[in-house]
């Protein structure tokens, strides 16, 4: 099992991780609980009014920064034309470029779902997923040996000559992987230079990591992965900020079968996925030295230190 912020952090650290942990579940939003329940024609112009009973629903109990993300999560969905607030309930259109249907009901007691439904979701057939309310698409893991093997892990950043005891240590094993790094990470570059003398050990706790994540995300490009080489990791940038992308969140979805239990909170359709901490490339603004995770044991977003080893789903 890899090692991460939920287990590894300790004092005043963890106190702030579980903190965050707790507070950033407005992505596990009522948004896909009636898929075919509300034609475009009845649909409400979106606003702060017409979604208010929604709003106090599905936020309440919620205070602060969480209660400020899940009703601006609420709008918007709406205002992307992902979602309509009719009647006090939001409910998730499926787009009108699908084929696909929901017989699924709603349960009063079953409130966290996420924006991610099977409507929005399309196997494109060539080992990717598309979504649609999101625009992104999505690597599709396996469990055959390669570059999308689902049981892989990765670092964020290895650490000079095997000391990570300070974060001018976290390093990249080689010059490509540390410019990647440094132009594609999120909330800070720390751990985005390559070793000034020595090596760069990518797998200090001997975990079987064989690289990290910025050197992965290379060889996927240069392997032209399903046709593209513009693959790049998931942004957390709204953790950091009050406004900004929540990729991976966009695809938890507490209400897969065994979510919370046996089974990975992700549809299905996404192929095998590790019931376990995936890496964002965003570093957490206020700590440095760790990245920010989603668990998807249970759906919940929280820090990794960057030397610890997590699973890896690439995103376009």
């Amino acid at each position: 099992m890899p090692k991460d912020g939920f287990s590894g952090a300790s004092g005043a650290r963890e106190d702030m991780t579980q903190y965050r942990r707790f507070t950033t579940l407005v992505v596990t939003l009522v948004l896909g609980l009636a898929i075919a329940a509300s034609p475009a024609s009845a649909r409400k112009p979106c606003s702060l009014k017409s979604c208010k009973p929604a709003i106090k629903a599905q936020c309440a109990g919620l205070k602060g920064k969480a209660k400020r993300k899940c009703r601006k999560g609420i709008i918007t969905a709406c205002k992307a034309g992902q979602c309509s607030c009719t009647d006090g309930l939001p409910s998730c259109a499926a787009p009108t470029t699908t084929t696909v249907t929901s017989t699924s009901t709603t349960s009063s007691t079953t409130t966290t779902t996420t924006l991610v439904s099977g409507a929005c979701l399309t196997d494109t057939g060539d080992g990717t997923i598309h979504d649609t309310c999101t625009g992104l698409q999505w690597e599709k893991k396996t469990a055959s040996p390669g570059l999308q093997n689902v049981d892989t892990l990765y670092s964020w950043a290895g650490c000079c000559n095997g000391d990570c005891s300070a974060i001018a240590n976290l390093c990249q094993p080689n010059a490509e992987a540390a410019a990647t790094c440094a132009a594609q990470a999120d909330g800070g570059t720390q751990g985005c230079n390559t070793c000034a003398s020595g090596t760069c050990n990518v797998d200090p706790d001997a975990i079987g990591v064989p690289t990290t994540i910025w050197d992965w995300i290379n060889q996927v490009n240069a392997a032209n992965f399903a046709g593209y080489s513009d693959w790049r990791l998931p942004l957390e940038t709204g953790n950091n900020f009050p406004s900004g992308a929540t990729e991976l969140e966009t695809i938890v979805d507490l209400a897969a079968p065994g979510c919370g239990t046996v089974g990975p909170c992700i549809d299905g359709i996404f192929g095998p996925t590790a019931v376990d901490a995936y890496c964002s490339g965003t570093t957490i603004a206020t700590s440095t030295d760790s990245a920010w995770v989603m668990d998807f044991s249970a759906g919940n977003i929280g820090s990794g230190l960057k030397q610890y080893g997590y699973y890896v789903r690439a995103v376009r």
